[in-house]
């Protein structure tokens, strides 16, 4: 019979070519060696699949596959509330990870995007991605989506880190992950979470120098247990979170902040907490200077602080 299976349509075809750069990229072969098969798969002559891969590596190429090993050998010395001071010398892992992301051109000005990012211990080789609040460590924790971006902005839909993070804290934070021991202890992460699930994020062009990113998690996974801290429930379908984050940048002035809120939708009235941050960071020269100050809400029982 006559050969009835036909190369797909252009989204589905955009796709294909995302899993062959991202599968490309990870084992570290030419696209080329998984178009030819599949274009014959879908009863292109092999010549036109020779041909139509050799012109399609362009754009299936735009994936880049990154990470980083940061190791530092650091002597902390502990000063407790009560006792005796304790000095501590040991090897740390400082936010090593590796990734996968890409982009594939779509035509009429729009592109497809994605990102998969994992983290590991350079100490350990383990698995790390928030190991003090995921039981369970997957593999592409700290990003994991796919998007759409043109000239009206970028969507992205999947496991994104906080936008609002972004904004303020992480950007003001120049020592963060680079060398020592360092959090962002400061910042309310139960408003925001760090990695949430089942999200949908959208960051307007820049306008002026400035930009909004606006993301909702239908599902964000994490459970606020205190105004200290949280722990993140894989699976978890009780939180929504929204955010909107603000960014304008203009010569040395630096200008961001936003509004996060972390709702419980089964009512339980310790679970709900909202913030407002601003942040602002100057270059003068050599020196950079950045500070963020935040307004949050987390009621306790019958306290509010």
């Amino acid at each position: 019979p006559k050969p009835s299976r036909q190369i797909p349509g252009r989204w589905a075809m955009a796709g294909v070519g995302v899993g062959i750069g991202a599968v490309s990229a990870l084992v570290a072969i030419g696209g080329g060696a998984l178009t030819v098969p599949f274009l014959t798969w879908c009863n292109v002559k092999v010549h036109q699949a020779i041909g139509t891969s050799a012109a399609a590596q362009t754009s299936i190429s735009n994936v880049t596959l990154y990470g980083r090993i940061n190791t530092t050998v650091e002597r902390q010395k502990i000063e407790p509330l009560s006792g005796s001071s304790e000095t501590v010398t040991g090897l740390v892992n400082n936010a090593s990870r590796w990734g996968i992301r890409g982009t594939e051109d779509l035509g009429g000005g729009i592109k497809a995007l994605f990102q998969l990012e994992s983290g590991f211990g350079s100490d350990t080789g383990q698995l790390t991605n928030n190991p003090a609040t995921t039981p369970t460590a997957g593999l592409f924790k700290r990003e994991a989506y796919v998007g759409l971006s043109s000239s009206y902005g970028t969507l992205r839909a999947g496991r994104i880190t906080s936008p609002l993070y972004f904004a303020t804290a992480d950007y003001i934070s120049m020592h963060n992950h680079d060398t020592g021991t360092s959090s962002d202890t400061l910042f309310n992460f139960a408003a925001t979470g760090v990695n949430n699930n089942n999200t949908l994020a959208y960051k307007s062009p820049d306008f002026s120098g400035g930009n909004v990113e606006v993301a909702y998690s239908f599902a964000a996974g994490f459970f606020p247990t205190n105004p200290a801290g949280f722990q993140e429930r894989p699976g978890s379908n009780n939180q929504t979170n929204l955010q909107v984050a603000i960014n304008w940048v203009g010569g040395p002035l630096h200008l961001g902040g936003g509004y996060a809120q972390m709702k419980d939708k089964t009512g339980a009235p310790q679970s709900d907490t909202d913030m407002w941050v601003v942040r602002a960071l100057s270059e003068i020269g050599s020196f950079t200077r950045g500070a963020y100050d935040e307004a949050s809400n987390f009621p306790v029982g019958t306290v509010e602080s």
